[in-house]
């Protein structure tokens, strides 16, 4: 019987401390920008020549581009072809955004607030405040 008992409580305990990591624990890590999906931000129309250039100067600042954010709510933020960021984040509306508050090696300070639409263990992907969605991998 204090077998059955101990072996029951020792199950629950296990059950109890695997469940789901928080976003404030899984964003915890290095991500590298996968992807840049930019339908939303054209509104299905077909691009003008500005915005089909504009969109592929974006794909090229972003290539490269990690971001790593640490448990003590900073981050830095780093590209090949951009300057790099340092700065500090916080998760608003129970986890839907989170917030980059961000200063960069020119001294320039910014402000993201990016719609969390996807954040696994693997997987990372917002929407900026231009509508378009960004997908990063977690970097191993």
């Amino acid at each position: 019987m204090k077998t059955n008992f101990l072996l029951l409580i020792s199950l629950v305990l296990i059950a109890t401390s695997c469940g789901p990591k928080s976003k404030e624990e899984t964003i915890i890590g290095k991500w590298k920008y996968e992807s840049l999906n930019t339908s939303k931000a054209i509104k299905g129309k077909t691009p003008t020549k500005d915005e089909e250039l504009a969109l592929k100067l974006f794909g090229y600042i972003f290539q490269g581009w990690t971001i790593e954010f640490f448990k003590d709510k900073t981050m830095e933020s780093s590209s090949k072809n951009s300057t790099n960021s340092t700065g500090t984040y916080e998760f608003l509306n129970d986890g839907k955004y989170v917030i980059c508050n961000t200063i960069d090696e020119k001294g320039k300070k910014d402000t993201l607030k990016c719609l969390i639409i996807e954040l696994t263990n693997d997987k990372f992907v917002f929407e900026s405040k231009d509508d378009m969605e960004v997908t990063f991998k977690r970097d191993e």
